[in-house]
């Protein structure tokens, strides 16, 4: 195989790995944005539930001349079940696109053995020092986002006690337990986040360790 078609093969693979992120990148924005809706019903049927209750019933009432006798609780933790699923799926689109930088980067690297220096900017870009404003945009979707689905979380499972185990109603279980996997895969994704930068740490020393030939 020549080398032309070589990189022919490679660029192409390397066309398709950028979009494939690119598309992680777009519906993580997305993801978020539903986040944010349903995160915003499930703190107001928390903090204020008999208001959100009635503003509800009251909005049925005159939008579509229905008078509402829904059990709000089981809205609710439905609201919470749809919470969790949307950041499980908005975590996972996080963790592909951080692992996707650095196959770029060798990608590219593989560009500049073969003597293709032009193809560099997806990983350079990443890889260079970033203005002050993106990186506290890196902090706050590594860090803000997710401590903000820990205490949401965590804000549900306070409200569900103390408990009356004599009038304790099964749904508040439910609750519970989708509260904690939101905790659950937020703290899988901080320690991703610890051993994946502390693998590329490693990686970056033992290059700079090495002695040039």
């Amino acid at each position: 195989m020549s080398d032309e078609r070589r990189l022919e093969i490679l660029y192409d693979h390397y066309k398709s790995v950028v979009e494939h992120n690119r598309n992680n990148v777009r519906y993580r924005y997305r993801y978020l944005f539903y986040i944010l809706v349903v995160m915003m019903l499930v703190l107001l049927q928390t903090l204020f539930p008999k208001d959100t209750q009635s503003f509800i019933s009251e909005f049925l009432k005159h939008s579509f001349g229905v008078s509402s006798s829904t059990n709000f609780q089981i809205v609710e933790t439905g609201l919470l079940l749809a919470l969790m699923l949307l950041i499980v799926r908005y975590l996972q689109l996080a963790v592909n696109v951080e692992r996707s930088y650095p196959y770029t980067r060798y990608l590219e690297a593989l560009f500049n053995c073969l003597g293709v220096e032009a193809i560099n900017y997806e990983g350079k870009r990443y890889d260079e020092k970033y203005p002050t404003i993106l990186n506290w945009l890196d902090v706050l979707y590594k860090v803000g986002i997710p401590l903000i689905f820990t205490l949401i979380a965590l804000l549900k499972i306070v409200t569900q006690f103390p408990i009356d185990f004599v009038m304790f109603d099964p749904i508040s279980v439910f609750d519970i337990i989708f509260a904690g996997v939101i905790i659950l895969f937020v703290g899988l994704y901080w320690l991703f986040l610890y051993k994946f930068n502390k693998q590329e740490r490693d990686k970056t020393q033992q290059t700079n360790d090495t002695p040039a030939p």
